[in-house]
């Protein structure tokens, strides 16, 4: 006989679908992870904060009938939150000029998205999950006209970079301990094409610091990740962290700190 979860319906989130979900956790205030344990206890089913970010980024876009309609109810039935919110401005509809003004900004400036929307993220709180990512992508259809104006004050007012440039992480002092990058990757190590950085002692500590806030060691990260790229592995973010290599590929490691990034403190709840 069929296990009753082999008949659940599909449903499939649409970008207005997760713009009114982003909206609806901006309002109240609910983190991401929250949400997907308050649907998962709700259906007796599986919904880890990982796949919940994913529905949030775009990466995904399937979840059952159930999920969905038991984390509409939920977020309707919340207040909003107690926080005092940055009264949102008027949205400007999104169009193929500013998508390309943000790319051409960004391929000007090499600041790394992670950098940018921590410092959006200090005026416009919380700030929707992967809203440039979003927006570079072509996915969002609208945006906050302050949010827009300020991440393109943002963008030119940072000089212009060249390809060697480490935008961020060329004034950090490396570990007393390694010396600097010098752009001498291995040949037998390197990915072709790959933009790589060094490992500096402010970006050792700082993933230190992240696995002591939040609790979750790097191993234990990877349980919860389920879009990791390709080449990406527990090894590769253990050499990091035990200082057995010097320089990290810059995907993968804007990669482990944007998760970080979105993880509760581990006495929060």
């Amino acid at each position: 006989m069929p296990n009753s979860r082999d008949r659940q319906k599909i449903y499939t989130l649409t970008e207005p679908d997760r713009s009114h979900l982003a909206a609806e956790l901006e309002r109240t205030g609910i983190e991401p992870h929250v949400l997907a344990r308050e649907v998962g206890h709700r259906t007796q089913s599986e919904l880890s904060a990982g796949k919940m970010r994913s529905l949030l980024k775009g990466t995904r876009t399937q979840l059952s009938e159930d999920q969905w309609a038991a984390m509409c109810d939920f977020l309707s039935s919340q207040s909003n939150t107690a926080k005092p919110a940055r009264k949102m401005s008027d949205r400007a509809p999104v169009n193929e000029d500013m998508r390309q003004t943000l790319c051409s900004e960004l391929e000007r400036s090499k600041l790394s998205i992670t950098m940018i929307e921590r410092r959006l993220a200090q005026r416009f709180s919380p700030l929707p999950q992967a809203t440039v990512d979003r927006l570079r992508d072509g996915v969002l259809d609208t945006i906050d006209e302050e949010l827009w104006d300020d991440l393109l004050a943002l963008l030119r007012a940072s000089p212009t970079r060249d390809a060697g440039s480490k935008a961020g992480l060329r004034n950090h002092r490396p570990p007393e301990s390694r010396k600097t990058l010098d752009g001498q990757i291995p040949a037998h190590l390197a990915r072709a094409g790959a933009d790589y950085v060094p490992i500096t002692q402010k970006i050792w500590r700082y993933l230190r610091n992240e696995e002591k806030r939040t609790g979750i060691p790097y191993n234990k990260l990877f349980d919860q990740l389920e879009d990791i790229p390709q080449g990406l592995s527990k090894d590769t973010v253990r050499n990091w962290i035990f200082g057995n290599v010097k320089s990290a590929e810059r995907a993968y490691l804007e990669y482990i700190i944007a998760h970080y990034k979105y993880l509760p403190n581990v006495h929060s709840e």
